[in-house]
């Protein structure tokens, strides 16, 4: 599943039965492994932490409200803010930029990204490439380096 799935996604709390807001947002850790979602609603954004929500075909399901804890925006620990970093080859050549991070839904592991070679390329040539999370290393806030031969696709 690509993890822009999840975003507006309806969150609920199954305890209760009730709909508290959709996701706005993930939490990404450094290596771009999923910490958390961020959930919009009654105007206020709070965060739900790994593994205390499930994800459902149609909405994210979590067990009670104490989990959800107030969110204040980082935005070098957020997926929307992560996506479009280059993506480097180990000699430094640029082979595109992340566009999304692909997650098993029932894990919530990441197990990889999606690279565009850019618009144009995307749109002439059909699909982006995925690449195993292996083969990605994570070096500074801004740069993903593709390392190996990075051609595993998921």
């Amino acid at each position: 599943m690509n993890a822009r799935n999840l975003l507006g996604m309806p969150v609920v709390v199954t305890s209760q039965g009730e709909l508290i807001g959709e996701v706005c947002d993930l939490v990404l850790k450094r290596s771009l492994k999923v910490e958390g979602l961020v959930v919009k609603g009654k105007g206020s954004q709070r965060l739900v932490k790994c593994p205390d929500f499930i994800i459902g075909e149609d909405s994210v399901l979590v067990t009670n409200t104490e989990g959800l804890k107030p969110y204040v925006e980082r935005e070098e620990l957020s997926y929307k803010g992560n996506m479009g970093q280059s993506l480097l080859d180990v000699e430094g050549r640029e082979v595109g930029i992340v566009s999304d991070v692909i997650l098993e839904p029932e894990t919530r592991e990441t197990i990889g990204v999606e690279i565009s070679e850019g618009l144009i390329r995307d749109f002439l040539e059909g699909r982006r490439n995925q690449v195993s999370l292996d083969d990605v290393q994570v070096n500074g806030i801004r740069l993903t380096v593709l390392t190996g031969e990075g051609s595993a696709r998921i």
